[in-house]
């Protein structure tokens, strides 16, 4: 809003340094935000998979702040992970917005204890919680209890006050422009808003384990495991701790829609016996076969066999989208149309590798990654749709699908390696 681009700040940062230095200083000292910081410009996002964009929910607001306000923020993020959580860290079970983390690190956690519970012949259910509008409707008291809890130094912590209790926001629309000043939650698109959440988040995360129930936050998707050989303790456990949640989310002034809410029995057991409903705010909750979290499609019985079939879906219907740019005798060059399946179409199937690579050994899951393979291979070459697979990937120099997904494999589990994860082999042994 300011007018101020990152190139302006770039070339010209030998003259602007010496200023520019003295202003955030004074900012921080005296917990001014400057005037010209406060505004930001609102764009609405639409958020992809949605039937219809009618509803406001379906779109995105992402703020798009001044970029001297972002230099700051950034300088006291900086401060916070170098200094602040040394000493006092995040739950190592906070999985968002951490170096050396990532969704398939998430993932491995849970499918890891999965797994676990699966070869002991035990029983693991798991409960996946959304909660609604977290940067959004993040309450000022609960962002200023989490930074005095974590031992933040309460100039930084006055100057996060100010920044969100001064925020403004304008949207255009054609020639229309709205403005609002904005009482709660941190912009999307803040560099201090991720960190800001999970200092809020981490306290639901230690309560949890303080009862002994295991909790994986990553953003606003918390899931919630809870593993036994007797049904019935695993489901009261369960409904212990979402108990927690609930006065977690009144004490924070949050909620979690109980109809968004997955309960999932992760077991090889045929029939389960029939126990009470878990309450969830007052609504029953029913068990599902499968439920698909940070993009993976986890069944009860750990298969994969759903996600590949979604993942070879989706890559298929990117691949069409491609294909309309490319013919046997037009359209873009074969080199082209190479790069853009491997680069493109292919990583939508080989993501999350590490978690579901034994199921690309099975010989049916084989041949529905060879079908997709195979329309790549002839959109590439050209060639005759009675040409063998085979002969179209050893020209063109493209390894079977099955063995890429297991080399993906074999590279994102020595990267989880390295971060301290403990990779299981198919027997359920360590690998």
């Amino acid at each position: 809003m300011d007018g101020i681009m990152p190139v302006m700040l770039q070339r010209g940062s030998e003259l602007l340094l010496p200023a520019l230095c003295k202003i955030m200083r004074a900012s921080l000292a005296t917990a001014h935000i400057p005037e010209s910081w406060r505004e930001a410009k609102v764009v609405f996002l639409p958020k992809t998979g949605r039937d219809s964009y009618a509803k406001p929910k379906s779109f995105r607001p992402i703020c798009l702040t001044s970029f001297l306000l972002k230099t700051e923020e950034k300088l006291i993020e900086r401060h916070i992970r170098d200094n602040v959580l040394q000493v006092n860290p995040l739950h190592r079970h906070q999985y968002a917005y951490q170096t050396g983390k990532s969704c398939e690190s998430a993932i491995h956690e849970i499918t890891q204890r999965v797994e676990q519970s699966l070869n002991n012949k035990e029983i693991a259910l798991g409960a996946f919680l959304d909660i609604e509008g977290a940067f959004d409707n993040t309450s000022y008291d609960s962002i200023n209890r989490a930074i005095a809890a974590r031992g933040i130094h309460p100039m930084i912590g006055g100057w996060i006050t100010q920044m969100l209790n001064h925020r403004k926001v304008a949207a255009n629309l054609n020639s229309t422009t709205v403005k609002a000043k904005v009482c709660r939650g941190t912009p999307q698109g803040g560099v201090l808003s991720p960190l800001l959440w999970n200092l809020v988040s981490d306290s639901l995360l230690t309560r949890l384990e303080r009862q002994l129930i295991l909790a994986i936050g990553y953003a606003d998707d918390i899931v919630i495991l809870t593993r036994g050989g007797s049904q019935a303790h695993v489901f009261e456990k369960m409904q212990r701790a979402l108990t927690i949640v609930e006065h977690w989310c009144e004490e924070e002034q949050l909620r979690v829609n109980p109809t968004k809410t997955t309960l999932v029995s992760f077991t090889k057991r045929r029939k389960l016996e029939p126990i009470r409903n878990i309450k969830f705010y007052g609504e029953n909750l029913r068990l599902e076969d499968e439920v698909k979290y940070l993009g993976l499609t986890l069944d009860k019985k750990l298969s994969f066999k759903k996600h590949v079939i979604q993942a070879t879906n989706k890559a298929t219907k990117t691949l069409m989208y491609c294909k309309r740019m490319f013919g046997k005798s037009w359209g873009l060059s074969p080199k082209m149309v190479h790069w853009m399946y491997t680069t493109m179409v292919r990583p939508i199937i080989t993501y999350a590798a590490p978690i579901w690579w034994h199921a690309a050994e099975k010989r049916t899951v084989i041949q529905i990654l060879n079908k997709t393979q195979r329309i790549a291979c002839l959109g590439i070459t050209g060639a005759m749709s009675t040409t063998p697979t085979a002969a179209l990937e050893n020209l063109i120099g493209l390894s079977p699908l099955h063995l890429v997904v297991r080399a993906e494999a074999i590279s994102g589990a020595k990267r989880l390696l390295s971060n301290g994860a403990t990779i299981l082999s198919k027997d359920g042994h360590n690998a």
